[in-house]
């Protein structure tokens, strides 16, 4: 029903490169941009939803009003809620794709738990 928003592996992550230092095939990715990403775009992404929760406050309260004042309360704590959540799931998983090319393309992602040496994947 939904899809998954973690990207694919690529062929290489799941047959890691050796290390071009030692030659050891004992290597882990780091994915140090898509954490860092993931992280602050849901913070912001929350923070931004909360934001314009008064919107979703409003919608919450209007949808509960059908079951009187109570409803009215509790469908707008709900709005308030959803519209958090929803910021905060869309940024992260915005800022962690961002992460994911800044990782692929620009940082050393492997590193070597035999000697110790970071390195990027090969382009080709």
């Amino acid at each position: 029903m939904f899809e998954n928003p973690t990207p694919a592996p690529h062929p290489e992550l799941l047959n890691p490169p050796p290390c071009p230092k030692c030659n050891s095939h004992n290597v882990e990715f780091l994915y140090r941009a898509r954490r860092i990403g993931g992280t602050v775009g849901t913070l912001a992404g929350a923070a931004g939803g909360i934001a314009s929760a008064v919107t979703g406050a409003r919608t919450g309260m209007a949808v509960g009003m059908a079951a009187g004042p109570a409803g009215a309360a509790v469908g707008g704590i709900v709005g308030l809620i959803f519209a958090g959540l929803m910021g905060g799931g869309i940024g992260g998983i915005a800022c962690a794709a961002v992460g994911d090319v800044i990782d692929e393309n620009i940082l050393d992602n492997c590193h070597c738990l035999h000697c110790d040496h970071t390195f990027s994947l090969p382009q080709g």
